[in-house]
């Protein structure tokens, strides 16, 4: 509410009425939620009259309403240069494929330290008798924009594609292409308006963690490495895999959480590789750990990995790491990120 006080006040002048009107607002939500036991002061465990926290229901959709409200929203731009996703898939209509976007999977800067990382993941591929080979792409940006870029072919702002669509994604291709197109992410689906935009991409289907939660009658673990509580990706991936059997041609999409920074080392059960980063001094823990975790996560999809349901699969960095400490992120390229083309 301070937030869209601030972005009104140029428009305020004398006028008190607004200003009134939402300090009313915060009022009346606080002490229905305090009735309702659903707030820190007064918790119940079981709500009086609503099954959750009415704030969080109301607040936030006219938070995002007032914010974007009136804001010209510039059509994205098409890339000079075609994404990796794009020279991968598009021009490619045999069997099923999978394209993966790693949260913040970065390149890293020490020669050997990459190698090591890219040692470490093949060898798990090609112990089940996988290929792959791997190279880099430019980004730029947060993980919206990477989906911009690869899925896409663009750059730009996401909030476009909530209303218009004038860009084919690479969905509207492999739909032209005769597949049908699965989208699931590991968090919620409110989450940058993805349940929103992605509807105009020419996704047949779209999953978000809470969807699956409903879908699982609410049994799933919930991974809690960082701040975004979510669902584990290696499930969000067992789950995309089984999908694609129901078709006899698939085109999925995961979008990971589970490496999102800042990391919990603390929660963190995986590999105990640890990285020498160069030899770089400071403290190193976060960075370990959050790579061990990708490492965990791409060892998994080696393992389970079905060439009956998936024969191609493409991985790719979203953005580098954004950690706070400025030791960590001069660990990593500030302009490219790491993928790796898995194949028969």
């Amino acid at each position: 509410m301070l937030y869209v006080l601030k972005k009104l006040k140029p428009k305020l002048k004398k006028d008190k009425r607004i200003i009134k009107f939402f300090l009313i607002a915060i009022s009346i939500i606080y002490v229905l939620d305090f009735a309702n036991g659903s707030t820190k002061i007064n918790t119940k465990l079981t709500q009086t009259f609503y099954d959750g926290n009415i704030a969080s229901l109301t607040s936030k959709p006219l938070l995002d309403f007032i914010i974007n409200v009136n804001v010209t929203v510039k059509e994205p731009q098409l890339n000079k240069k075609q994404s990796v996703t794009f020279e991968v898939f598009k021009n490619d209509s045999s069997g099923n494929q999978l394209l993966i976007l790693i949260e913040s999977f970065g390149l890293l800067k020490n020669v050997n330290d990459k190698k090591n990382i890219e040692k470490i993941i093949s060898e798990n591929f090609k112990r089940n008798h996988w290929k792959i080979k791997w190279g880099i792409t430019s980004f730029e940006g947060s993980t919206t924009r990477a989906e911009l870029r690869e899925l896409l072919n663009s750059s730009g702002d996401y909030k476009y594609y909530i209303h218009k669509k004038s860009i084919n994604s690479i969905f509207d291709i492999k739909k032209k292409q005769g597949y049908n197109t699965i989208a699931a992410h590991s968090y919620n689906g409110s989450m940058f308006e993805r349940n929103l935009w992605w509807k105009n991409l020419g996704i047949n289907q779209m999953f978000f963690g809470e969807t699956l939660q409903e879908k699982y009658a609410y049994k799933l673990s919930l991974n809690s490495e960082s701040p975004f509580i979510s669902i584990q990706d290696e499930f969000t991936f067992d789950f995309l895999q089984n999908e694609s059997k129901k078709y006899s041609k698939c085109f999925s999409y995961l979008l990971t959480v589970n490496s999102h920074l800042p990391f919990n080392d603390n929660n963190f059960i995986g590999t105990n590789y640890k990285l020498p980063f160069g030899n770089n001094s400071g403290n190193l823990t976060e960075a370990n750990a959050q790579m061990q975790r990708i490492i965990s996560f791409l060892g998994y999809v080696a393992q389970e990995l079905d060439s009956t349901r998936f024969q191609k699969v493409l991985i790719v960095g979203d953005h580098m790491p954004p950690f706070n400490a400025k030791n960590l992120r001069l660990l990593y390229e500030n302009k490219y990120v790491p993928y790796c083309y898995v194949y028969k």
